[in-house]
């Protein structure tokens, strides 16, 4: 009995059992994804697409268009039977189910067999995503794909200890080709940090959490995206490739292994089966079906202004969105003290984007993939995206639909009360990674020591520690 996964590219894992295809992830087989910013860094074979195809089940994390590939999903047999997340108010079941599919939802924490040798645990979280745990006779591996720990890490932790360390596996984002990054100044300049300013810091995270994971080997995974889009292939010099996680991985007791592999879990052999590309087979000079030039008619100023005015959550974040299609700007007030305060005292976040995925993302409700699609700029004023602009607009409104301030509380509850130990650990580590650290980062930024406060936090972290070769 032989056990075996293959990284395909972007979050797509591939698992076998005796050479034949059994169960796979987040599959993203042909096409783009984010209104055609994304494309796969290397396109799927036909033998893969067809691995794929004969899988008896289909895993999706969330609902991302690069989890979720709509026509990726119509390309499989409607006997093939989709799990999905038991995430909050979530719209995935029931899309799924109109097209066709036999769905089952998997309930947090809970195991389901894939077969008699392969069993998964979803364990779903507040930021309306989902880890899973793939647990078989030969080995473990934690498919942390796009998602943040949220409290979980205690859980994930255990499972790994249950098995030997060299046959423990880790899959996650690595890459992240400046997501959510495109933010200009008044004249529309892109005011993000050089590339490699975070090069080092987005391998260090990486290697860290496999490390205090405790698993033995790290896979290249749910990163291998190019941006083909003339305006945002920008983003793909921020991308992170091989040849840095090899130069920076600093954590000896972590196997790593690059993208594009099978690996044998029993015997921990890893086969390269199609190494990074040296090009990119794709034409970067469109937009995709965007006209940046196209305008907002009446009609379609109110479905703008009814999708951001609906969001009550948000009127303690910021006091005016600006909108800004095909040339024609226009405010949209968000609360009482816009009309009370000077102007450039505000809290402003302003967006600048093509009406047809501008229009479509306010339509469907799922703004996230315009900031994710790293074509729309966006300016701020006296505000930041995160720690809550951002997974207000997103996460908890266009995924869990929580729009006002009451609905915003029960969602809160609804984490808390299912474990509670889970979301407080997830609240502590916001509250510190915000406050704390990027306090410090402000405040050691200003008073010119920030080099030495940054040696100094990553010692204490572990990431000091000698790069490794990989292998």
């Amino acid at each position: 009995m032989s056990i075996s996964f293959e990284t395909l590219g972007n979050a797509t894992i591939l698992m076998f059992e005796d050479g034949k295809p059994q169960f796979a992830t987040d599959p993203w087989m042909i096409g783009t994804a984010y209104y055609g910013s994304w494309a796969l860094e290397n396109p799927l074979s036909a033998q893969q697409i067809d691995d794929i195809k004969q899988c008896k089940y289909i895993w999706f994390s969330h609902g991302h268009p690069d989890h979720l590939h709509i026509d990726s999903v119509d390309m499989l047999d409607r006997s093939t039977t989709l799990l999905v997340p038991d995430l909050y108010k979530s719209d995935i079941p029931r899309d799924l189910r109109a097209m066709g599919f036999n769905v089952r939802v998997l309930k947090y924490r809970e195991w389901f067999n894939v077969t008699d040798k392969i069993r998964i645990c979803c364990v779903d979280n507040i930021n309306q995503d989902a880890i899973l745990a793939v647990d078989t006779d030969e080995g473990l591996i934690i498919n942390k794909n796009d998602s943040p720990f949220c409290g979980e890490f205690r859980f994930l932790r255990g499972l790994v200890k249950k098995h030997p360390r060299r046959r423990t596996y880790m899959t996650s984002l690595y890459a992240g080709g400046g997501d959510m990054e495109n933010q200009v100044d008044a004249r529309g300049v892109r005011i993000i940090a050089p590339a490699q300013d975070f090069e080092l810091g987005k391998v260090l995270k990486v290697t860290r959490e496999a490390d205090r994971l405790g698993v033995g080997t790290y896979c290249c995974s749910s990163s291998q995206h190019v941006y083909v889009r003339a305006d945002s292939i920008w983003a793909n010099e921020y991308g992170l490739h091989w040849t840095e996680l090899k130069k920076h991985w600093n954590r000896p007791s972590v196997d790593l292994v690059p993208p594009y592999v099978t690996i044998d879990m029993a015997a921990g052999a890893v086969t390269q089966n199609t190494p990074e590309p040296e090009t990119i087979p794709y034409d970067m000079t469109g937009t995709g079906e965007d006209d940046w030039n196209d305008r907002l008619d009446e009609a379609d100023w109110k479905t703008v202004f009814a999708f951001f005015q609906k969001y009550e959550t948000l009127r303690r974040d910021v006091d005016i969105i600006g909108v800004t299609v095909g040339g024609e700007r226009r405010d949209i007030p968000m609360n009482r003290r816009a009309d009370n305060v000077p102007r450039e005292k505000l809290r402003i976040a302003h967006f600048m984007a093509p009406k047809k995925s501008f229009l479509d993302a306010v339509t469907w409700g799922y703004f996230d993939d315009l900031m994710i699609g790293n074509f729309m700029k966006t300016e701020l004023l006296n505000m930041t995206l995160y720690p809550n602009f951002t997974p207000k607009l997103a996460k908890y409104g266009g995924n869990a639909k929580a729009f006002s301030n009451r609905d915003l509380v029960k969602f809160h509850w609804y984490y808390f009360r299912r474990n509670p130990y889970a979301y407080l650990a997830m609240k502590l580590s916001a509250w510190f990674e915000s406050l704390v650290v990027n306090g410090l980062r402000v405040g050691t930024e200003k008073a010119g020591v920030k080099p030495f406060f940054k040696w100094v936090y990553r010692s204490a972290l572990g990431d000091t520690v000698p790069g490794g070769a990989g292998r």
